[in-house]
C-alpha cells in the first residue's frame, strides 16, 4: 500500500509487473498543466513507488474536465490501452523496435538507427535496406565517403543495380575511389562497366592506387583490351611514370604478351617480375634474345635461370652469347662448375682463363678437378699470370718435377713447401736439386737439417755445406739429426725383433702342421688308377703316398723318375699358368 501526489483515474496491469496509470495533479499544483492527465508507468512496491515514464496527453477540452471524466480501458492480452474522455479516445500500447527505429529517423540518428536495424529481427514498418538508404544520403551530403562506401557493403547486400546506382552516384562525385574496396567481386560481381569507371578514376587521379587494384582485381572483372587503351593514352601524356608502365605491363601479362611485358619491365629495371614471368610461362626464347640484358639487369637472378634451364638453354649457345662479356661468361661457368663440373666440361680451359682473370684463388681447386684442359695452354696461362702454385701443380701433373722445384724455391722461396714437394714425389735427385737450391741460403740449410733426417741422409747435406758458412742454429739442428738417427735405429732393431719372433712363430706353427697325420677312409679312391686305397685284406695292400693337398696315390702310380708331386695340383697349376 501506498500514496501518490496525484489523483488516479485508471489503473491497469502490464505484463512486466509494471502498472500503468492514468492520473491527474492534485489541487495546489500548477493548473495550467495539471489539469491535462497524465500517462504513467509505476512500478510498486510494499511502501513506496518508483515512476519510470511519464507522458501528457493533449485532451480537446481537458479544462473543464474533472478527475471523474476519465477512464482507462485496456486489452493486456493484445498490450492496448485506451484513454477515454467525453471527446476523445487515445490509444496506448508499449514502444516496439519500429517505435524506436523512426524516433532516431526522426532525429536523424542514422548512424544510431542502421545499428539497431542491423541487430533486430521483428522490424515491421522499416527495413535494413531503407535505414541504410537514409543515412547514406545523411553520408555524402556531409562528404564522409569512405564511411558511405563501408555503409554500401552493409546494406546493399548482392543487389546489382543497387551497387551500380552507387557507382553512378560515386562517380559524379569523383568518390569512387573510396568505393573501390567495398564493390563486389565474387559470385555477384558487377558489370565490367563499373569496374571499368572505377580503373579510370584511379587511373587519372592516383597512378599508384590503379597499379594496386590491376595487380588485386581478376582480370576478367573488367575488359582488359579497354582499359590498355585508356592507358596508353595517359602514358602519351606521362610517359615516365613507373606504377603506370608497371600497371600497363601488368595488363600485357593477362592478354598473354608476355614479350611485351618483359620489354616495359626491362625499362624500368623490375627483375624480379622479369624472372617470375620468365619462371612461370617458360619464356626461353625471351631469354635468348635478352640474355645479355637480363645478365646486366640481375647477374645473380639471371645466372640461376641459365643453370637451371640447361635443357631449353644449352651451355655451348650462352657460352657465345656471353663471350663479348668475359665478367658475366665467368659468373654463368663458375656457377655451372659448382653445379656439376660435368655440364661445362668443354669449357674448364675458359673457365681456367676466367677464374685467372677475376678469381686466382679458384684456378687451383679447378686443375685439380678436372682433367678437360690443354695441359700446355694452361700452363702458358699461368705463367702469363705468374700463378706461381698452379704452375708447380702444372708442371708435377706433366711430369716436370726438377722445373716444380725450381718454381717453388725461385720463385715462392718457400722451403717448406719445397720439402713437402720432395716427400711428395719420393725422388731422391729431387732432394739433391733442393739441397743444391739451398746451399746459399743458410736459414733454408736449418730447416732442412731439422726436417730431412727421416727421408734423406743427412751427411749429403753436411757434406756439401760450404766452409766458412754461418748457419743459425746449427747446434740444435745437429742435436736433431742425432736424436732422429737414434730414433730410426731403435725403430728399425724393433721392427726387427718383431719380424724374427714373427717368423719363428709361424715357422713352428708350420712345423706342426706338417707333422699331423692326414686320414684316409676305406671308399677313397686312386686319382690316377680310380682303385681303392686301403684295404682289409693286407694281402692286396699297397704303398700309398700322401700330399699335403691331401690329395692321395698308390705309389706305384706315381712317376718312377723326379721327386715325388702330386699330378692334380700340377695340373691345375698349369692351367692357371696359361690363364694368364
Amino acid at each position: 500500500m501506498f500514496k501518490t501526489d496525484f489523483y488516479v483515474c485508471g489503473l491497469a496491469a502490464l505484463c512486466s509487473g509494471s502498472i500503468v496509470a492514468l492520473t491527474v495533479l492534485k489541487s495546489g499544483e500548477d493548473v495550467t498543466e495539471g489539469s491535462r492527465p497524465q500517462f504513467r508507468l509505476i512500478e510498486p512496491h510494499m511502501d513506496d513507488y518508483v515512476e519510470q515514464s511519464s507522458d501528457i496527453l493533449s485532451i480537446r477540452g481537458f479544462r473543464a474536465y474533472r478527475c471523474s471524466d476519465y477512464r482507462l480501458e485496456s486489452l493486456p492480452e493484445e498490450g492496448l490501452f485506451f484513454v477515454v474522455s467525453p471527446k476523445d479516445v487515445i490509444l496506448a500500447k508499449p514502444r516496439d523496435e519500429d517505435d524506436h527505429l523512426a524516433w532516431l529517423l526522426d532525429h536523424r540518428r542514422f548512424e544510431e538507427a542502421l545499428t539497431v536495424a542491423m541487430s533486430s529481427r521483428n522490424l515491421k514498418r522499416h527495413t535494413l535496406l531503407g535505414v541504410g538508404q537514409r543515412y547514406l544520403e545523411q553520408l555524402v551530403e556531409e562528404q564522409r565517403y569512405t564511411r558511405a562506401a563501408e555503409v554500401c557493403l552493409a546494406v546493399l547486400g548482392t543487389e546489382r543495380q543497387l551497387w551500380e546506382a552507387e557507382v553512378f552516384r560515386f562517380a559524379q562525385l569523383h568518390q569512387l575511389r573510396a568505393l573501390a574496396p567495398v564493390l563486389p567481386r565474387g559470385p555477384h560481381r558487377l558489370g565490367p562497366t563499373a569496374y571499368e569507371m572505377v580503373l579510370n578514376e584511379f587511373l587519372q587521379l592516383d597512378p599508384q592506387g590503379f597499379l594496386s587494384l590491376v595487380s588485386e582485381w581478376e582480370p576478367d572483372l573488367y575488359s582488359v583490351p579497354t582499359v590498355v587503351n585508356a592507358l596508353r593514352d595517359r602514358l602519351s601524356h606521362e610517359p615516365t611514370s613507373e606504377p603506370l608502365l608497371r600497371a600497363l605491363a601488368k595488363l600485357y601479362t593477362h592478354e598473354a604478351k608476355y614479350d611485351l611485358a618483359i620489354s616495359i619491365y626491362l625499362e624500368i629495371g623490375a627483375s624480379d617480375e622479369v624472372f617470375s614471368l620468365v619462371g612461370r610461362h617458360g619464356l626461353y626464347g625471351v631469354v635468348r634474345e635478352k640474355l645479355l640484358t637480363l645478365m646486366q639487369l640481375d647477374q645473380k637472378q639471371a645466372t640461376n635461370l641459365l643453370v637451371a634451364s640447361t635443357a631449353q638453354l644449352p651451355v655451348d649457345a650462352v657460352v657465345d652469347r656471353l663471350r663479348e662479356r668475359p665478367q658475366l661468361l665467368y659468373y654463368y661457368l663458375d656457377a655451372l662448375f659448382d653445379k656439376s663440373p660435368a655440364l661445362c666440361q668443354q669449357h674448364h680451359l675458359d673457365l681456367a682463363e676466367l677464374y685467372a682473370e677475376f678469381a686466382p684463388k679458384k684456378l687451383l681447386p679447378l686443375l685439380r678437378a678436372s682433367n678437360s684442359y690443354h695441359l700446355e695452354k694452361a700452363l702458358a696461362l699461368c705463367r702469363r699470370k705468374k700463378l706461381v702454385p698452379e704452375v708447380v701443380f702444372l708442371l708435377k701433373h706433366m711430369g716436370n718435377s726438377k722445373e716444380a722445384l725450381e718454381q717453388i724455391m725461385g720463385q715462392l722461396g718457400d722451403v717448406h713447401e719445397a720439402i713437402a714437394f720432395c716427400k711428395e714425389q719420393d725422388d731422391r735427385g729431387l732432394w739433391q736439386d733442393l739441397i743444391a737450391h739451398s746451399l746459399d741460403k743458410p736459414a733454408f740449410i736449418t730447416t732442412l737439417l731439422h726436417k730431412i733426417g727421416t727421408h734423406v741422409d743427412p751427411i749429403l747435406l753436411i757434406h756439401r755445406i760450404p766452409e766458412q758458412l754461418v748457419i743459425p742454429q746449427l747446434r740444435d739442428s745437429l742435436v736433431k739429426i742425432m736424436r732422429d738417427y737414434k730414433l730410426q735405429i731403435s725403430l728399425r732393431d724393433g721392427c726387427k725383433k718383431i719380424l724374427v719372433s714373427d717368423c719363428i712363430g709361424l715357422l713352428h706353427k708350420l712345423h706342426r702342421q706338417q707333422s699331423r697325420g692326414i686320414s684316409l677312409t676305406h671308399d677313397q679312391l686312386c686319382p690316377a688308377c680310380n682303385r681303392r686305397l686301403l684295404f682289409k685284406d693286407v694281402r692286396y695292400a699297397e704303398d700309398v703316398v700322401v700330399f699335403f693337398c691331401k690329395h692321395a696315390f698308390h705309389g706305384t702310380c706315381l712317376p718312377a723318375s723326379g721327386p715325388p708331386a702330386c699330378s692334380l695340383c700340377s695340373v691345375k697349376k698349369q692351367v692357371r699358368g696359361f690363364g694368364t
